[in-house]
C-alpha cells in the first residue's frame, strides 16, 4: 500500500504517548494521511455524529435552519458571515421550518428574524455558530430571542428532539409547448439517505396532474446532491430502467471488476407492487415509470459520487438526458468503521466505480450544456419547450450497453 512499510507505521503508532482522545485523534489521522486518498479520514466526534444525521435522514434540534436575511448580500460577504462573526449589523432568520417540527409547534415560522440564542446575541456569531446552537441532545431546550416589531421582542423555548429530513421534494409543473399545456413532474433529490428511496417511490406513486392525466415528461434534479447512501442511490436508478439484465453500475476492487448490478425481473414486480400500494392506482404508477415518458436529469459541478452514479446509469441505458454542467468527479466508494469509544470513526474507500460502459467517472459531462438554469422548479419553464427538441434527438440516437 503506497510503498510504504506498515510495520513501521505501526511501530511509530504504539510507541507515541498518547495522553488525550486529541493526542490519539491526531496519530490516526496522521496514519491516514500516509494513505494520499483525501477520501480516506478520520471522523471527528462532531463530524461523526452530523454523518450520521445525514445518512439515517434525521438529525437532533429543532426543525429549522438559519440564514442571512439580506439575499443581495455579495458572495464574499456570505461567506465571511457564515465562518466569523458579523462587524455590521445584520438579521440572521429561521429558514426550512419543518411541518411539525418542534420549532413550528413553538410557534416560530420562517422569516423571523433571531437577536439572540441562549441569551447570546446573534451580532456576536457566525451563522454556522448559530446553527450549531440549534442542535443539541435529545430533549434539551434552547432559547431564541425572537424580532416581531423594530423595538418588540419575544422569547422561545424551544426544546430539542429527532426530527426528520427530508431529501425528496416534487410538484407538477405545467408549462406551454407549442400553445399546448404540458404537464412536468418535477422530482428533487438533496442527498441520498436511508430514507430517499422510500420518499421517492412515494412522490412517485403520488404523481398524476390535477385532471387526472398522465404527465408528458419528468425532470430529475441532482444539482448539489454530493451522495449519500449507496444502496439508496441504486434502487432509485431501478425504478426507470426496467429491461431486464440491463446493466446499472460496475463496481472496481484492487484494480478489477469484481461485480456488475443489472436490474432483474424480480425486483420489477416489486417495484411495481410497492408503487401501486403506495399510489393506490395503477394509473398513477403507469404516468411516470412508463418507459415512454421522457426524462430529462439535471446537473452540475457539486453533483458527486451516488448521484453519478444515477446520472450514469440513466444515460448509458437511453434512459434520461442530461442537461446542466459537468459533474465532480468523484467514483470512490467509502466505507464507515466506527471507533471502540463510539464517538470517532475511520471513513476508508474500499473501492470504486464506473460506468455501465466501464468508463471511469472523472466528471459527467452532460449531453446538454446549460449553465444559466435557475435553482429548484423553476429550471422547468427553462427546460420545456426550449430544449425539448434536443432532448428527444439526444435520446433517439443513444445505444444502450450490451
Amino acid at each position: 500500500m503506497n510503498g510504504l512499510d506498515w510495520d513501521l507505521v505501526k511501530k511509530d503508532l504504539l510507541s507515541r504517548r498518547l495522553h488525550t482522545k486529541a493526542d490519539l485523534y491526531a496519530s490516526l489521522r496522521w496514519m491516514l494521511s500516509l494513505l494520499n486518498d483525501p477520501y480516506t479520514t478520520l471522523l471527528l466526534p462532531a463530524d461523526y455524529s452530523t454523518f450520521r444525521e445525514s445518512i439515517e435522514g434525521s438529525e437532533i434540534g429543532i426543525g429549522a435552519s438559519v440564514r442571512l436575511k439580506n439575499n443581495s448580500s455579495s458572495l464574499l460577504s456570505v461567506l465571511l458571515n457564515t465562518f466569523s462573526p458579523s462587524k455590521k449589523p445584520r438579521d440572521i432568520e429561521l429558514c426550512d421550518v419543518l411541518k411539525g417540527g418542534p420549532a413550528l409547534r413553538a410557534g416560530l415560522k420562517e422569516g423571523d428574524v433571531v437577536v439572540a440564542v441562549d441569551r447570546r446575541p446573534t451580532s456576536t456569531m457566525s451563522v454556522k455558530d448559530i446553527s450549531d446552537s440549534l442542535h443539541g441532545k435529545d430533549r434539551t431546550r434552547v432559547e431564541l430571542l425572537i424580532q416581531c416589531a423594530p423595538g418588540t421582542f419575544r422569547k422561545f423555548s424551544v426544546k430539542r428532539e429527532k426530527v426528520q429530513i427530508d431529501t425528496v421534494f416534487s410538484e407538477i409543473v405545467v408549462v406551454e409547448s407549442k400553445k399546448k399545456k404540458k404537464n412536468v413532474a418535477y422530482l428533487q433529490v438533496t442527498e441520498w439517505s436511508k430514507n430517499s428511496f422510500k420518499e421517492s417511490l412515494r412522490a412517485l406513486g403520488g404523481f398524476l396532474a390535477d385532471d387526472g392525466t398522465p404527465v408528458d415528461a419528468l425532470v430529475i434534479d441532482l444539482r448539489d446532491n454530493s451522495g449519500g447512501v449507496l444502496p439508496d442511490a441504486i434502487e432509485f436508478t431501478r425504478l426507470f430502467v426496467k429491461k431486464k439484465g440491463a446493466k446499472l453500475v460496475n463496481f472496481v476492487v484492487r484494480g478489477e471488476t469484481s461485480a456488475s448490478v443489472v436490474e432483474t425481473s424480480t425486483f420489477t414486480w416489486v417495484r411495481d407492487a410497492i408503487l401501486d400500494l403506495l399510489s393506490g392506482s395503477k394509473w398513477r404508477r403507469k404516468s411516470v415509470v412508463s418507459d415512454k415518458i421522457p426524462i430529462c436529469l439535471l446537473v452540475n459541478q457539486n453533483t458527486a459520487s451516488a448521484s453519478e452514479l444515477v446520472a450514469a446509469a440513466l444515460r448509458d441505458n437511453c434512459r434520461a438526458t442530461i442537461v446542466g454542467t459537468k459533474t465532480y468527479g468523484k467514483s470512490s466508494i467509502q466505507s464507515v468503521v466506527q471507533l471502540e469509544d463510539g464517538e470517532a470513526a475511520f471513513k476508508l474507500t474500499i473501492a470504486t466505480y464506473t460506468t455501465p460502459l466501464g468508463e471511469p467517472i472523472t466528471g459527467i459531462v452532460p449531453d446538454i450544456f446549460a449553465d444559466y438554469l435557475p435553482k429548484g422548479k423553476r429550471a422547468v419553464a427553462h427546460i420545456f419547450p426550449r430544449l425539448a427538441g434536443k432532448l428527444s434527438r439526444k435520446l433517439s440516437i443513444c445505444t444502450p450497453p450490451t
